[in-house]
């Protein structure tokens, strides 16, 4: 036995950095709940930049920009989230939403052509909402909410039909088309220059963006 106490000591240190980097090992080997959901939606992430490539379809140079950066602006919003780790990702949860999306499109085989991807919200809002392509996220807030899969699928079915008829597309190709229609600037002009009745008119021109 090494009586020495300057190895006695070192053997202790050794002995103490040994037990803390296992016991660092093993409490750090998986990944936080948070962290886990983030890395499954990294992926998801980065296939929409590719996919969400805004199309040139408006007709003149002004509208087609406001176009692309109502459309931009929907991907940037999307990825800001995931990079919050506003999504959870929870198999048991996803499957059962997936499941009852696909008893939805049996009912309607002509409108739901393809099982659409469903992001879970980690909201506590009692919500769901539609981005379009094929893209709805659901709020863990609505699923804590709804007693029954009848009103988890009516709100499901009411999403769908939102990217079924394209409403999120539309919505932006209006937009553009007012932002830059003669009509819009004519309007936005005339309360610039009246006297009263500003903030009604100027409440009359936004309601229509």
């Amino acid at each position: 036995m090494n009586k020495n106490p300057l190895n006695r000591l070192l053997s202790i240190v050794v002995l103490f950095f040994s037990f803390h980097l296992l016991a660092s090992a093993q409490f750090n080997a998986g990944y936080e709940y948070q962290q886990l959901s983030h890395l499954y939606y990294k992926k998801t992430k980065d296939s929409l930049k590719k996919a969400w490539d805004c199309p040139n379809v408006l007709p003149t140079k002004e509208a087609q920009k406001i176009f692309k950066e109502t459309y931009d602006g929907r991907t940037l919003f999307l990825s800001n989230a995931i990079d919050a780790r506003a999504f959870v990702y929870d198999p048991e949860i996803g499957k059962y939403l997936a499941d009852l999306v696909k008893e939805i499109g049996k009912a309607s085989p002509d409108l739901f052509l393809s099982n659409p991807l469903i992001l879970i919200d980690r909201s506590a809002s009692v919500n769901a909402y539609a981005l379009g392509d094929n893209i709805i996220a659901v709020n863990l807030g609505l699923i804590n909410f709804v007693q029954t899969r009848e009103e988890l699928a009516l709100v499901l079915a009411h999403e769908l039909s939102h990217n079924a008829k394209q409403h999120s597309y539309h919505a932006m190709y209006d937009r553009a088309e007012w932002l830059s229609s003669e009509e819009y600037k004519s309007s936005l002009n005339s309360v610039l220059d009246s006297k009263y009745e500003r903030y009604t008119r100027l409440k009359s021109i936004v309601d229509n963006v």
